[in-house]
């Protein structure tokens, strides 16, 4: 049997480029680079990916500004 965790990972939708340049404002922190993919780059499950989510949460939270927690985790990343 399937993991569903996986196959829901995998059919996860790219967020809209709206949401991801109000993260990116956000974090103040680029999440997709010049002539990246962002099928690719953002793809469910990686690093990036994850920092993207947390992000959007934080802001759907009415964060002012990234937790400590998300730069702790993901600062040196992006």
């Amino acid at each position: 049997m399937a993991e569903p965790t996986s196959v829901a990972l995998a059919a996860a939708p790219i967020p809209k480029s709206a949401d991801i340049a109000r993260a990116g404002k956000f974090v103040r922190e680029r999440f997709l680079h010049d002539g990246e993919d962002s099928t690719v780059a953002l793809a469910a499950g990686t690093p990036r990916r994850r920092a993207l989510d947390q992000a959007l949460l934080e802001l759907e939270a009415k964060a002012k500004h990234p937790s400590t927690a998300w730069r702790r985790e993901f600062s040196l990343l992006l």
